[in-house]
């Protein structure tokens, strides 16, 4: 057996591969002999729940990466960690009182920030799986076959199960109550995308103006990528979705300066695939989308504005659409994995 002096040396736990720790984690034997250790080392009495959370400092040290998503929670537990590791490697060097007080102050603070990651993580994470689940919902709804919707049902089931599993009582409590937590530092992200997003519009706008029509290709390639992804395999659509953005015969159209009436057809079928695709949640904001298009088209509004709000609006509920048919394929796949 390895000496347990060794065992948790720091520099030799922090050269260990993400997969090398996770597989220590998970070996009963290696946890008994890291709270043997800490027990020894520090004279005071540590749960193995306390020693897990203790070794998952070494992940965090070297391969934060692996286990977050780099926002400033994320950033903030890895300091922590370091912390912790740290005063743990003076402690055992110098073996003062006042240095053991100093390790405890940030074993505390490590241990409680830990939890409130792990459990903001949970509810970041069961957002998606949740969404999921209600649109598998509607689905089930609107069919009409017995055998699918029974099948809609219990992919439910697994999904409902899922949640819990990754979120427990309080991911159930989010899923029957439909409201969505919303972090701070998420917040402050929206509002640094939303600058970003603006920013992007304000610029387009400014080279319609300037008969400047180059991002205009851009933005009807990206809105026929989204298309092709979201359009069923049967029925021809994805070669229809194709034929209509022809994007040599658009190339040619948008050099020769457009017109409302250039782009009055692809908005009516961009529209018309709306509809056919989205959730029945949003068919009165299609409906509205339509109207106020058509409206601005009618009174000749200025076309840089006409294409901001067209394509702001189309880009943003083909994001919606894409994003559902991508969760009800992971959650079907996985369905179909564990029967």
């Amino acid at each position: 057996m390895m000496n347990q002096g060794t065992m948790f040396n720091s520099e030799q736990l922090q050269s260990k591969t993400f997969e090398d720790i996770q597989t220590s984690l998970k070996n009963v034997e290696f946890i008994n002999a890291a709270t043997v250790f800490l027990k020894s080392t520090f004279a005071n009495n540590f749960t193995d729940q306390q020693t897990r959370v203790f070794l998952t400092s070494f992940i965090l040290y070297e391969h934060a990466s692996e286990i977050t998503n780099g926002d400033v929670y994320s950033e903030r537990l890895q300091q922590c960690a370091k912390s912790l590791i740290n005063e743990m490697n003076y402690y055992i060097v110098v073996k003062t009182d006042k240095q053991k007080k100093t390790f405890f102050k940030e074993f505390f603070v490590y241990m409680n920030f830990f939890d409130i990651w792990k459990q903001r993580e949970s509810m970041i994470m069961v957002r998606p799986v949740i969404t999921s689940y209600h649109e598998i919902g509607l689905m089930r709804v609107q069919e009409t076959d017995e055998e699918r919707k029974r099948d809609y049902g219990l992919l439910q089931k697994k999904i409902k199960q899922n949640i819990y599993i990754i979120a427990g009582n309080a991911g159930i409590e989010m899923l029957e109550s439909g409201k969505v937590p919303m972090f701070k530092d998420e917040k402050v992200f929206t509002d640094v995308e939303q600058t970003v997003r603006k920013a992007f519009w304000d610029v387009f706008h400014e080279n319609i103006e300037s008969n400047n029509f180059e991002a205009v290709y851009n933005l009807l390639e990206d809105l026929k990528q989204m298309m092709l992804y979201v359009a069923p395999e049967k029925n021809g659509k994805k070669l229809e979705v194709n034929a209509v953005f022809d994007m040599d015969l658009l190339k040619q159209v948008i050099n020769e300066k457009m017109s409302h009436t250039d782009i009055f057809n692809l908005m009516t079928y961009v529209i018309t695939f709306l509809k056919e695709n989205q959730s029945a949640s949003e068919d009165k904001s299609t409906e509205l989308f339509e109207q106020a298009l058509y409206s601005k088209i009618e009174t000749q509004e200025k076309l840089s504005q006409l294409l901001v709000f067209f394509f702001k609006t189309s880009l943003s509920k083909m994001e919606n659409i894409q994003m559902s048919k991508k969760n009800f394929l992971d959650n079907l796949k996985q369905h179909k994995t564990t029967q």
